[in-house]
């Protein structure tokens, strides 16, 4: 139960640091122009770079927490975990700013395919080592 609890919450700690990391770096790529932020269609109005970022880094941010969930607990569920941790993120994000509709639908899938490939990953490394 330990080992479990202890994946799922260092999977969900390496995916808020790999969020804002992949977003950090998006920022400094690509600076987003001044917006309103008491305006709440200012998302929409962003560049697609700065709509892409935080697509990329919920992606990576539940791949390698959902890994690491799934290594330290030996469950593959605990990617899930992650997952749907990064999911209410998002969602509440959305709820609080008016984004595009694809940018929500990518931004959904991300994440779940986030974690299919880390139970896939893992898989595949245990048969490997077997």
């Amino acid at each position: 139960m330990i080992r479990t609890l202890g994946g799922a919450a260092a999977g969900i700690a390496i995916a808020i640091v790999l969020m804002m990391v992949v977003e950090g770096v998006g920022n400094q790529l690509f600076p987003p122009p001044a917006i309103d932020l008491n305006n709440p269609n200012a998302p929409a109005a962003l560049p697609l770079a700065n709509q892409l970022f935080p697509i990329l880094g919920r992606f990576v941010a539940t791949l390698v927490g959902g890994w690491f969930a799934i290594k330290i607990s030996r469950l593959e569920w605990t990617a899930w975990v992650v997952a749907v941790s990064v999911l209410v993120g998002e969602l509440t994000d959305y709820l609080l700013g008016q984004h595009q509709a694809w940018v929500m639908a990518a931004g959904i899938i991300a994440p779940i395919l986030g974690a299919l490939i880390a139970q896939k990953l893992c898989r595949r490394s245990t048969r490997a080592s077997a």
